[in-house]
């Protein structure tokens, strides 16, 4: 999240207005739902992009079974990369 935060502040150059624009954003996209009741909706974004690893990706699905990887640190570091 500060990526966006320091994305905004460098081009308003205004804390305060950046702050504004990104809750904004939170806002209108539902992002901020991510956060109430204990990350539930993270939870459900993570089943679902299991669900879509296994069915349109099912070479990495198994990767991820038969390595054993936790297939939770690799959906964080996408998420962080497109948030």
């Amino acid at each position: 999240m500060n990526h966006i935060a320091r994305f905004f502040y460098n081009i308003f150059r205004d804390e305060e207005e950046a702050f504004y624009i990104m809750l904004g954003i939170f806002e209108y996209s539902g992002i901020s739902n991510i956060f109430i009741d204990e990350l539930a909706k993270l939870k459900q974004y993570f089943y679902v992009l299991d669900k879509l690893i296994q069915l349109y990706l099912p070479e990495l699905y198994s990767c991820f079974k038969v390595t054993l990887t936790n297939k939770y640190l690799f959906h964080i570091n996408k998420l962080v990369s497109w948030y």
